[in-house]
């Protein structure tokens, strides 16, 4: 019985024959070839390296995205009243309105917590009486005074339709921050 014999030397055995048959050239295409697919089986371990650094990226972008989101709020919650605080703020809107000749009736105010955030919102009523440029004066420099005051509604009313003078509800609301 004889014994198997090994496929590898005969194959060795081949290749060698048909190198000498064809010349450098072949051999040359032969490392060629081999380059070729070991460059290519090294590359799609790049390629997967890539990828799971493209998916950190992804997640180290979107954290930075939410981090700088957070500071921004941060920011500007720092930039209101404190719920403590309420009655300088008042004041600021009774002085503004006077320098710019707007009379201000007795004003209703309600404080009224924003649910499942530190902000409250403080609701100011006041019926005014003034000239059109005057409560426009008066508006605009309180909103560009106090961050967080925003012009919830304005209803205007003239007595006569020559008459500069109207009687006006403003309603104002003042984000300010909860203890």
């Amino acid at each position: 019985m004889t014994q198997p014999r090994s496929s590898l030397p005969l194959l060795l055995a081949r290749m060698r024959h048909a190198g000498m048959r064809l010349g450098w050239p072949a051999a040359l295409g032969v490392v060629l070839i081999l380059s070729a697919i070991a460059v290519d089986w090294d590359n799609q371990d790049v390629e997967q390296e890539l990828e799971r650094l493209r998916g950190v990226q992804a997640e180290l972008q979107h954290r930075l995205a939410n981090r700088a989101e957070g500071n921004e709020s941060t920011r500007h919650l720092a930039d209101l009243a404190d719920v403590d605080s309420l009655s300088p703020v008042v004041s600021a809107l009774h002085d503004a309105a006077r320098k710019n000749g707007v009379a201000l009736d007795q004003g209703d105010y309600r404080l009224q917590p924003e649910a499942g955030t530190r902000l409250s919102r403080y609701r100011i009523d006041f019926p005014a009486r003034g000239a059109f440029p005057q409560l426009y004066a008066w508006l605009a420099e309180a909103i560009a005074a106090q961050p967080g005051l925003v012009l919830e509604g304005l209803d205007l009313k003239r007595d006569n339709v020559g008459g500069e003078r109207l009687d006006s509800n403003v309603r104002l609301v003042l984000l300010v921050r909860s203890r």
